[in-house]
């Protein structure tokens, strides 16, 4: 009873709060027989003063925008230029602009537009003659249904309102104003109610309802019209303000209580987390660092957080990159295309996903900072055939035609032009063909459609020309080859101009007239294409561009030569581009050759053994050379210049361009810009020549071609006796002889342990000498070598070691580094380019050093004490040595030298290595050595110092 009582009466009060249709006024609607005189001069013209004062007001708000806007008119309109004015009347000012000179886009033109004269009309109060003053910015194609407009740049009426008796169906505007006051009550008693998720809904429905309610009124009956002077009553009495800002009061409580909720929810979810991880030192580390970084403030992400340290091997690394993941998902979640972190399934996705939506949102926001310098830079590298109404010859249409038609003559203005198109020609994310395409002697005319939609896939159709004339049409969502059919780019046309022409209730013959008058626009836009294109043919000058790039990269190439021709099959000129590469060996087997069908082969091989060969060197040349392989490979053997006339082994490379193309890569165009990319692919290819060709070489001894050298012979004793680098040579003692079976190398490491002190000193003297743009590790080479040089001198002279190794003791093809902490080890390398005298002096000077160890580094030790210093020589001492010791220090280097050296000096080779690497560098030899030489020691570098213990 109770219950029933109380509905009763908050019925009763709903009722007594109902608005009454009669209670509204509408007397300030009635009809004036003049216009308001405040403004108007007369009924013709406007006041001049007022003309003045909003034209500048129009401007400074379009100069505030901080864009180029072209204004096309500005206009007055309303009811202030019509004959139903009131006190109440806004002075509703129009500015006019093209959209399209703005952006293709227009609903992001309009939105950027409202915003702006929201925020205009919001922050200033400026009144004429007691009259606000409303800012609108309208697209000049955009259809506009007040009876009245004033142009204030022309100075005349654009459309009169006319004088004459307007009859109100006054009880028809009560009642609908009343009526929807009534349903903006009703949203009020849903937030008093606390139902705030409905209050939102309801608002924003009602909103749009009245919105389209008023659209309907003026297009029906103009200003006068039932349903815009509704539109104008709940505006003068409040009503449209309130229901605006209610709906915001409903959406901020209503994500007050979500976010009070989802915070409750995450806060126990910590609770719990933290309790079940609190005895696991990583998983706590972890956690903690991410409630630190979380980005969120309510840890809604913790538990994939969690899930992840579960599945996943727990390091630092992976801590940090799922947080950094965890910020960049959060910071830019609308542009991934998972919006929910729980739809990726481990951190890598996550931070896959991040360098997309980042990369995105970068060229985003160049794109709107820039977006003045890009539209200016497309239209300067572009042809505009017709703006609308004008074509490019100067002839006019009749009336304005809703088209522009461009030509792109580069890849930036075919990517502005074509924005929101699934052409290659403007592709911005995948591969742009657009370079490609022009360079096979195609040409793209873009003609846009500005009666479609931005989603409408004809809103943008690309005519594709060749100097033979137009052969194809693509709408904006047509993949690649798959063109239009015949004649519907035409049709399309046909219905915009259709669509622009048309009028309400037009006749037969207008109809008839219309059609026309668009087929006639069709056929002229299509013959305008033609003949721009017959007029300006794509580009050529193809010899001089070739000829200029020859000159430029010919002496860049040391093995490589490149070469090119134009030439004209009947479709345009084309470059055809190759470049031949030659590798020589000495030495080649003693096979003869035999001719069979004009082709040479190896005798005792055949012609599969030699395939299987070229399939060997191209595999070698894959692994340098990324794809980019020989179109073909022949072997032979013959005499070449500069070998003495003896035959020598020769490999011919031939590249071709369409062997180089790999997936969603195309190869180079036929143009001079696809053969620059030739020509810088063929010049990585001659820089990485050496290295391949010891690869090659490998092949070559492999099959029987060459003759073995003494490299290949110590190698293949190693390769056969399954010997690698985690092994030693056991004939040695002291140096630790190792072969790298992948780098196909052999190594031989000398140990010294150097005391720190003296190796200071001695890298201190070094470096003290370096000249500016040398190496410091290259400086430290040259002197170790010469160390070792006159220390191997000094104990040969003693000895009396064998002959031949006293003249030239460490052979100038050898390469010789410091190795691991710098002063415990030497290393000499020796690969397939080793000569047999390389190979020789480097196991002789191995032997020496092995067989006398103990004096070895004791001399070796004393000249890195004394290195650079100026002093009495041993009498025993050989004059060859000497100059070791004699070096000078080079005071008079250049000012930059000097800092350079300081900075070095002042911070030692380890101080350098443990900020690079977290640790003072020791001896390594690579891989756990199964065999370790005598007198090798395992050093556990003393935290805190930057050497191994002193002996």
């Amino acid at each position: 009873m109770a219950n029933s009582e109380f509905l009763v009466k908050k019925w009763k009060k709903h009722l007594s709060e109902k608005v009454n249709p009669e209670s509204i006024d509408l007397n300030t609607f009635e009809v004036k027989d003049s216009l308001n005189m405040d403004v108007w001069e007369d009924e013709d013209f406007i006041n001049p003063d007022i003309k003045s004062n909003i034209e500048r007001i129009a401007r400074d708000f379009i100069d505030g925008l901080g864009i180029e806007v072209n204004i096309d008119d500005i206009v007055i309109t309303g009811s202030i230029a019509n004959y139903n004015w009131s006190r109440f009347s806004d002075i509703d000012v129009h500015i006019l602009v093209d959209f399209d000179e703005i952006d293709e886009n227009h609903e992001l033109v309009r939105e950027m537009f409202q915003k702006a004269h929201a925020q205009w009309n919001r922050t200033h109060n400026i009144k004429v003659k007691d009259h606000e003053v409303e800012i609108y910015v309208q697209d000049i194609d955009e259809p506009h249904h007040s009876t009245g407009i004033y142009s204030l740049l022309g100075d005349k009426w654009v459309k009169k309102s006319k004088k004459g008796v307007f009859t109100l169906n006054k009880d028809e505007i009560q009642a609908k104003s009343a009526h929807l006051m009534d349903d903006i009550d009703e949203i009020e008693q849903l937030l008093d109610n606390n139902d705030f998720e409905q209050a939102f809904d309801d608002a924003g429905r009602l909103k749009e309802k009245i919105r389209n309610f008023r659209r309907g009124g003026l297009e029906k009956g103009g200003e006068y019209s039932s349903e815009n002077l509704s539109f104008k009553i709940l505006r003068r009495n409040g009503y449209l303000e309130r229901l605006s800002d209610m709906k915001n009061e409903a959406y901020d409580h209503m994500m007050s209580l979500d976010e009070e909720k989802v915070l409750t929810e995450t806060m126990a979810d910590l609770k719990r987390v933290k309790a079940k991880y609190e005895d696991d030192p990583e998983m706590w580390m972890g956690i903690n660092r991410m409630i630190e970084g979380d980005p969120s403030g309510n840890h809604q992400y913790l538990n994939w957080f969690v899930k992840q340290l579960k599945q996943n091997p727990i390091s630092p690394e992976l801590i940090f990159g799922m947080v950094d993941s965890i910020k960049r998902f959060h910071d830019y979640r609308h542009l991934f295309k998972k919006t929910d972190i729980h739809q990726f399934k481990d951190p890598e996705e996550l931070r896959a996903a991040g360098g997309v939506a980042y990369d995105e949102f970068q060229r985003r926001e160049y794109e709107k900072k820039h977006h003045k310098e890009l539209s200016t830079k497309a239209s300067e590298e572009s042809s505009m055939l017709f703006d609308g109404k004008v074509w490019n010859d100067g002839t006019e249409e009749a009336q304005e035609m809703p088209f522009t038609i461009v030509r792109p003559d580069s890849e930036h203005a075919s990517c502005w032009h074509g924005r929101g198109t699934t052409w290659c020609i403007s592709a911005t994310e995948a591969q742009n063909y657009f370079d490609y395409y022009t360079g096979q002697g195609k040409v793209f005319y873009i003609v846009m459609d500005k009666t479609r939609t931005d989603r409408d896939k004809y809103k943008k159709v690309a005519w594709i020309g060749t100097s033979s004339g137009i052969e194809s049409q693509f709408d904006a969502s047509q993949p690649d080859h798959a063109p239009m059919t015949s004649g519907l780019a035409r049709e399309k046309i046909i219905d915009s101009v259709l669509k622009k022409l048309t009028r309400r209730g037009q006749t037969d013959e207008e109809h008839v007239y219309h059609v026309e008058q668009a087929e006639a626009f069709a056929d002229r836009l299509q013959s305008k294409i033609a003949e721009h294109l017959k007029e300006n043919p794509p580009e050529s000058g193809y010899e001089e561009k070739v000829q200029d790039i020859l000159e430029r990269f010919r002496p860049r190439m040391d093995w490589v030569m490149i070469d090119a021709n134009v030439e004209d099959h009947g479709d345009g000129e084309a470059v055809t581009m190759y470049a031949t590469a030659r590798m020589r060996f000495d030495n080649p087997e003693p096979v003869k050759l035999v001719q069979n069908d004009q082709t040479p082969r190896f005798l005792g091989k055949g012609p599969a053994h030699e395939e299987e060969t070229i399939q060997q060197i191209k595999a070698a040349l894959l692994d340098n050379y990324d794809e980019n392989v020989p179109a073909s490979i022949k072997l032979d053997v013959r005499e070449m210049a500069g070998s003495k006339h003896a035959d020598v082994f020769v490999v011919d490379l031939y590249y071709e361009p369409d062997a180089m193309a790999r997936p969603q890569v195309p190869p180079p165009a036929p143009t001079p810009e696809g053969f620059e990319v030739f020509c810088l692919v063929m010049e990585r290819i001659d820089d990485n020549f050496a290295k391949t060709r010891l690869k090659v070489r490998r092949v070559l001894v492999d099959e029987d071609y060459l003759q073995p050298s003494s490299f290949d012979k110590h190698a293949l004793g190693y390769e056969q006796a399954d010997f690698d680098s985690t092994d030693t040579d056991e004939d040695y003692h002291y140096v630790a002889i190792s072969y790298e079976p992948d780098a196909h190398e052999i190594e031989m490491l000398i140990p010294l342990n150097v005391p720190r002190e003296i190796w200071d000193t001695f890298e201190k003297r070094v470096e003290y000498n370096i000249v500016s743009g040398y190496s410091e590790i290259s400086k430290l080479n040259d002197a170790s070598r010469k160390v070792l040089n006159t220390t191997l001198q000094q104990m040969l002279s003693k000895q009396g070691e064998p002959p031949g190794l006293e003249d030239e003791p460490l052979s100038a093809g050898l390469d010789m580094n410091v190795r691991g902490y710098i002063p415990s080890s030497l290393e000499i390398e020796l690969n397939g380019a080793a000569t047999d005298k390389d190979v020789e002096d480097a196991y002789r000077i191995a032997r020496v050093i092995d067989n006398n160890f103990e004096e070895f580094k004791k001399v070796y030790i004393e000249n890195i004490k004394n290195y650079g210093e100026v002093r009495a020589q041993p009498a025993d001492a050989i004059e060859a040595g000497d100059e070791v010791f004699q070096e000078e220090h080079i005071a008079e280097t250049t000012g930059r030298a000097k800092v350079n050296n300081q900075a070095y000096v002042k911070t030692g080779y380890q101080k350098i290595a443990r900020r690079r690497f977290g640790k003072a560098m020791r001896l390594t030899v690579k891989g756990p050595q199964r065999t370790m030489p005598k007198g090798w020691k395992v050093i556990n570098p003393v935290p805190g110092k930057s050497g191994p213990p002193g002996e």
